[in-house]
């Protein structure tokens, strides 16, 4: 599991500078997978965020067992939902695979 790396940006139509573009070949069967900062920050007040190693543990552990991107981001909505309670931030992940 590799991160493409570029600076972050506010969503588009919200201003802000130009957005960085990052490039990382692709070969068929690789996921890019997105989120906004709602998924790994998202806490209950007497809790910890769901953070970013656990959102990789779970993308691991989805991987391992075969899951395609629609199980995949349907079984993270389900944790991310779990870990909070109710959703108090954007919390939006989307996960493409190349063919």
């Amino acid at each position: 599991m590799n991160s493409l790396v570029c600076a972050a940006t506010l969503p588009a139509g919200l201003g802000g500078g130009l957005a960085e573009v990052a490039h990382d070949p692709l070969q068929p069967g690789d996921q890019v997978f997105r989120i906004t900062d709602g998924v790994i920050d998202a806490h209950r007040a007497e809790g910890e965020d769901f953070g970013e190693e656990r959102l990789v543990a779970l993308l691991a552990a989805q991987a391992r067992e075969g899951f395609d991107a629609t199980e995949t981001v349907r079984q993270l909505s389900h944790r991310v939902l779990d870990h909070l309670g109710t959703l108090s931030d954007d919390a939006t992940a989307f996960l493409v695979e190349f063919h």
